[in-house]
């Protein structure tokens, strides 16, 4: 079979990676650069109107048996995206899950990023950051990218970005410092990622208060205070407070951790897992001492968590996954009024809320 007509297909059967000879290939060269880290792989393009699926590739190669560094492949009919590497003739797992929905349908614009850092892909879907991949092929031996068929023209850039996501697209909130027991916290869903910054000298005075909902087919959300605003390069992350949804309640599990000289701490598992499909929850973020955080939802007191670093710096709460974010503000500590400051204002939100429940469960 001739090289120069070879495509890599849209779909792995059975665990083959398919290559199949047409012509007139969207996209098929080597690349013009040594991929590197902070040097984004931008792939502006439209889905044809029969696609439902397509697959972008990374490759050490034009070969048919070229190493697969990563398959990329957006199934537009079932509304997720399989990714997966391919070395030595061998298919590695597949990962699917990611912080949201592709929201890609066929006869669309669509703008894919695909930003190498150390250890990892940040892939972005609309300038949205959508899922990490972990390197498992060096990004210095990718030389070459395929799109497969069902995308018409396409055009390829390699942009250099000192920081990821582009909250541009997506600014930071200046958060609100509320001192009213009678505050109703907003009705505004906030877009994904969610950061805020936090006010000057937060960590001795104030506590984050976030109003949301989980969605209803939830995999994994998280919420970090931590210092800086982006994902990468890699903020210090002081408090990451992470629920994971494993299929069944007993299995779910309520993960603490914390981001310190460029790797994460030791997961501490929290017993109580307070979250639930398509439930409304409200937290409250705050350092009891400078020494620890506590962490409440819906007025109960479900975690304690030991800094392991200086505290002083925290500037930013970031939010990501599968959760809708009503409302985050800032409150002076009133740690002893926390119980009955907040389930006032749970009952003012429901409240408020009770002419919008149809829309709620739009995940």
């Amino acid at each position: 079979m001739d090289s120069d007509s070879i495509e890599v297909a849209e779909e792995c059967v059975e665990g083959t990676f398919c290559v199949v000879d047409e012509h007139g290939l969207p996209y098929r060269e080597l690349l013009p650069i040594v991929l590197q880290v902070g040097r984004a792989i931008c792939i502006r393009g439209k889905t044809l109107e029969n696609c439902t699926r397509f697959s972008v590739n990374l490759l050490c190669g034009l070969e048919p048996k070229s190493n697969v560094a990563l398959h990329f492949n957006p199934r537009l009919d079932q509304n997720y995206v399989v990714r997966n590497s391919r070395i030595l003739g061998k298919w590695g797992e597949e990962e699917t899950t990611a912080y949201c929905r592709p929201n890609m349908r066929w006869n669309e614009d669509f703008f894919l990023e695909f930003l190498p850092t150390s250890n990892e892909f940040m892939i972005a879907i609309n300038n949205k950051h959508f899922c990490k991949y972990s390197h498992r092929i060096p990004i210095n031996k990718i030389t070459a990218l395929v799109v497969s068929s069902k995308v018409g023209k396409i055009d390829v850039s390699f942009e250099a970005r000192k920081s990821y996501p582009d909250f541009t697209k997506y600014p930071i909130e200046e958060l609100q410092i509320i001192d009213d027991e009678n505050y109703v916290p907003t009705n505004n869903f906030k877009p994904l990622p969610y950061c805020g910054r936090l006010p000057e000298n937060f960590i001795n005075n104030y506590q984050v208060t976030i109003y949301g909902r989980v969605k209803l087919l939830p995999r994994t959300f998280y919420i970090n205070l931590q210092e800086g605003f982006h994902l990468w390069p890699h903020p210090i992350i002081h408090l990451h407070i992470n629920p994971r949804f494993l299929g069944a309640t007993d299995k779910n599990q309520l993960i603490k951790n914390s981001w310190i000289d460029d790797q994460w701490g030791t997961e501490e598992r929290c017993v109580a897992f307070p979250f639930r499909p398509g439930k409304e929850f409200c937290m409250t973020l705050y350092a009891e001492d400078s020494q620890s955080f506590r962490v409440w939802v819906d007025n109960v007191l479900i975690a304690e968590f030991q800094s392991r670093t200086s505290v002083t710096n925290i500037d930013h709460v970031f939010i990501q996954g599968d959760v809708v974010v009503f409302d985050v503000h800032v409150e002076p500590k009133h740690t002893t009024k926390i119980s009955s400051h907040h389930s006032s204002l749970t009952v003012r939100r429901r409240h408020t809320l009770t002419k919008r429940s149809s829309i709620f469960y739009n995940s």
